[in-house]
């Protein structure tokens, strides 16, 4: 009797062990209400958009530009990059901004294909039978590490009006971390948006 007792006891220990490191979420945000949130997605956008290349952007120096932006889904968040990306070409190129493809020199297409903030954590918690914040379920970290990023990516492509010569800009992505280790005590963080 003392051994399935014994077997009992191991099989619930690694049960419960089992549980609790099986305890990993994800969660993909849709709105940016909280500040790191928002700051993970402007300041990846910021940084993609300082690390444009000069070719074939150069081009546009001084000549008439109409661009169009394109996200799957329109919003503020769209308009924000666009805005963001005008700026930065204002900044390097000083082109004159036209508002019909017909009356430019130079037509660019921006492909936004992510632009957003995701959330994940893997390791030892325990679960609550209560919602957390967003879609993710409460829980008491004993050790986990919990990932928090930013991610802009996009393409892009630039049409002679006058060629109809196509140049493709490859795409680029900048990935910004707020990564952290978490214990019921305390918060270790691993990278900052900062």
């Amino acid at each position: 009797m003392k051994i399935y007792l014994i077997h009992f006891k191991v099989i619930l220990v690694f049960l419960l062990i089992g549980g609790l490191m099986g305890c990993s979420t994800r969660e993909v945000s849709e709105q940016f209400t909280g500040s790191t949130e928002q700051r993970l997605i402007t300041h990846s956008l910021d940084d993609l958009m300082t690390e444009l290349p000069e070719i074939p952007l150069k081009d546009v120096a001084g000549k008439k530009v109409f661009m169009q932006t394109h996200f799957i889904k329109l919003g503020e968040l769209i308009e924000y990059a666009t805005s963001r990306l005008r700026a930065e070409i204002n900044k390097r190129y000083h082109p004159e901004w036209v508002y019909s493809e017909s009356e430019a020199d130079y037509s660019l297409d921006v492909f936004f294909t992510s632009l957003g903030t995701d959330k994940d954590s893997f390791g030892l918690s325990i679960p609550l039978p209560v919602q957390g914040q967003g879609t993710a379920p409460a829980k008491i970290p004993l050790l986990s590490f919990e990932m928090f990023h930013g991610i802009s990516e996009m393409y892009l492509y630039l049409t002679d009006t006058a060629t109809n010569e196509v140049q493709r800009l490859s795409k680029r992505k900048v990935e910004l971390r707020n990564d952290k280790i978490a214990t019921p005590i305390l918060t270790i963080p691993v990278s900052s948006v900062d």
